[in-house]
């Protein structure tokens, strides 16, 4: 799998392909609180959609003193228009925050 820095809350299956699908490595990738969004939206229970940046990409940012590598970024912009396609408001929007 290519490397990816951002995910979903409801791409937890991808998580887990990447994480080798233990539990332990998913909650070291997304850390507990992430992966604990991603399982409660898989379950079902009422979670607004978000996502969650990797711890890898958080190491990667601090080894490059505190540098953001654009791929992160770029993920994140992706995932940030998802979030606005699944609720129908816009990240900014005076009208619709």
């Amino acid at each position: 799998m290519s490397s990816k820095w951002v995910f979903l809350f409801e791409e937890l299956d991808k998580v887990q392909e990447k994480a080798g699908g233990q539990w332990d490595t998913v909650r070291g990738l997304l850390g507990g609180k992430g992966a604990n969004l991603a399982e409660m939206t898989r379950i079902g229970l009422p979670v607004p959609p978000g996502f969650t940046a990797t711890t890898e990409a958080c190491l990667a940012y601090l080894e490059r003193g505190q540098g953001f590598i654009n791929e992160v970024i770029d993920e994140e912009k992706e995932a940030m228009k998802r979030v606005e396609e699944q609720t129908g408001k816009k990240f900014g929007d005076p009208k619709n925050p």
